[in-house]
């Protein structure tokens, strides 16, 4: 679907082979710019396009109007924003952790899953560290004191810690009060926040639609469209990611069956359930992209003050927009730990 609404039923292979090109023509630099992509900041070429957007990049390039539309609509989706703000470096070095290969890189995004999937990731961590868990207990004040650190929580709890180890998402931070106040170039990320703004969507349909997949592109709110699961009984449940949710309200069913019969004219919508993750108080906002010039001052956000450590996705040298990049700063944020422990 184009920015103006007119839709154009593509055959997978055309589909396949727009984006591939499209997405090869943007990382043309990525093996110049990010020969070892766990270091941001290695080449001058990396800092050098850490003043781009990606619709810069996409702006040089020759493509046809649908290569245009499949590419603009992808990294709408991934900086969960328009294409003018999201920094172009940022996608160069996801395209060089996948091994500056495209087949590569899309099989690491959208082919293979954990067993058990995130919640069994979760759990089978929980298990092996015999952590004790608390939910649903918001942190409001985090204070450096001789030998540790004293949090308090939003019932009055006080809590000492030797060390602790922030892992919520940036735009959370402005809720909790740090004593002393956080460095210069922390609180300017705070106040930038973070990028990605987006939406899960799912759409029960009474249709069988099969086996479909749709981009959308950036002004239009359906970005990213899939069979989840379908059948002649069933109909076709369809799983939707939102860039924007600022687009569409997710829990007005009215307005997402208008959308779908944009793509599926005609359809008979079931229901609909959604997750619109900038509401949440515990993310208010989605995963994690770099707006234009941010990258470039990651390890502003990388770095420990006194007894206090930062990790997540977000703070990340690596794979940010995924579950790997939150592994890889908790390790970082460990050995951190543990030097200060001893």
């Amino acid at each position: 679907m184009y920015n103006d609404g007119n839709v154009e039923e593509l055959s997978p292979e055309v589909f396949g082979t727009n984006i591939k090109v499209a997405f090869e023509k943007m990382c043309h630099d990525a093996w110049e710019a990010f020969p070892r992509p766990h270091e941001p900041m290695f080449t001058e070429r990396a800092r050098k396009l850490d003043k781009l957007s990606v619709l810069d990049r996409i702006n040089e390039l020759e493509l046809s109007r649908a290569q245009r539309a499949e590419l603009n609509s992808f990294m709408a989706l991934y900086a969960g924003e328009t294409t003018d703000k999201y920094g172009l470096p940022g996608v160069l070095k996801l395209f060089a952790c996948g091994g500056w290969n495209y087949s590569a890189f899309m099989d690491t995004q959208t082919h293979y899953r954990i067993e058990g999937g995130t919640i069994g990731l979760i759990e089978a961590m929980l298990d092996d560290s015999g952590a004790e868990v608390r939910l649903n207990v918001p942190v409001i004040s985090a204070e450096q004191i001789a030998g540790g650190v004293r949090i308090e929580t939003d019932d009055g709890e006080t809590i000492t810690a030797a060390t602790v180890i922030m892992t919520v998402p940036l735009n959370t931070y402005r809720h909790i009060q740090f004593t002393p106040a956080l460095s210069q170039g922390k609180q300017r990320f705070i106040q930038e926040g973070q990028l990605s703004k987006g939406a899960k969507l799912y759409v029960h349909v009474k249709e069988n639609l099969g086996r479909v997949f749709a981009f959308a592109d950036e002004q239009q709110p359906l970005n990213w469209v899939q069979t989840h699961d379908y059948g002649d009984e069933l109909g076709t449940i369809l799983s939707i990611t939102i860039a924007r949710a600022e687009t569409i309200d997710v829990n007005d069913r009215d307005a997402v069956t208008r959308e779908i019969r944009k793509l599926f004219p005609g359809v008979e919508v079931l229901g609909i359930a959604a997750y619109d993750w900038t509401a949440d108080p515990f993310s208010l906002g989605a995963w994690a992209a770099y707006g234009v010039g941010q990258l470039s001052r990651l390890t502003d956000l990388q770095q420990p003050e006194g007894r206090i450590l930062f990790a997540g996705a977000e703070t990340s040298n690596g794979w940010h927009a995924n579950i790997d990049g939150a592994v890889e700063s908790g390790l970082r944020a460990g050995r951190e730990a543990k030097e200060i422990l001893g």
